[in-house]
């Protein structure tokens, strides 16, 4: 602590747990301003919640934490990355197919606005609930943020994916109860396939995103025509 001029002093506490201080020095004297106080306070949560959380979980526990989603408990994006390359690293032509499946929910917008978030988290679930329920145990089922979801998929050459694709839009499309009230529910999907699509983990996923939106493009045409033969 010899030469030590200035310090700030700040108490890392998590959920009114103390874990630990946080010092700041400098052998110049009043060396730190305001600003730097606030940016020592931000660091401190930041801090306070990673030594909290290290002490109260085991490392799988920290580790599961870091790769999957709090809400879902899906894989989270960072996982489905790193399985997904995976996949590719080990693909045998001829032996299995690779497919990248985006999801994105239809309508979540008007479920938060008109019924609130709590119904949209719900929403958002039940969707995750649905997608893994009908995906195969050693598919990678992910959420990758807010209302898109991802299905990292191997199958024999000889499956049809438009025909997975359908059958798992009729269940994503069934509306969904909760507190004795019936909600709407849908998704727009679209695929990729290694390497036909791309040979790259962040090709596939923007060839998926496209198809997936041009499904949802082609999804609200035939609601508009709908609406303007009903009038």
């Amino acid at each position: 602590m010899t030469g030590i001029r200035s310090m700030l002093v700040s108490p890392l506490a998590y959920k009114g747990n103390h874990v630990g201080v946080l010092k700041v020095m400098s052998k110049k004297p009043y060396q730190f301003s305001h600003t730097e106080e606030i940016l020592l306070d931000l660091v401190n949560d930041t801090l306070s919640a990673a030594m909290y959380l290290a002490a109260k979980m085991d490392s799988n526990e920290l580790l599961y934490h870091a790769t999957h989603d709090s809400m879902t408990q899906l894989a989270n994006r960072g996982l489905f990355m790193e399985r997904l390359r995976a996949s590719m690293h080990q693909y045998k032509p001829g032996k299995e197919d690779i497919w990248v499946m985006l999801l994105d929910m239809d309508g979540l917008k008007v479920l938060n606005d008109t019924y609130g978030h709590h119904i949209g988290d719900q929403a958002i679930k039940v969707m995750a609930e649905r997608i893994k329920n009908n995906s195969k145990i050693k598919d990678t089922v992910a959420r990758l943020g807010g209302d898109e979801f991802a299905v990292l998929k191997e199958t024999s050459p000889n499956i049809k994916i438009e025909l997975l694709i359908k059958r798992l839009k009729r269940v994503l499309e069934l509306p969904f109860e909760y507190q004795h009230h019936t909600y709407p529910l849908g998704a727009s999907i679209g695929a990729a396939n290694y390497p036909k699509d791309s040979t790259e983990a962040d090709g596939l996923l923007m060839f998926a995103d496209n198809q997936m939106y041009e499904a949802k493009r082609a999804r609200k045409e035939v609601v508009s025509a709908i609406v303007a033969v009903h009038h």
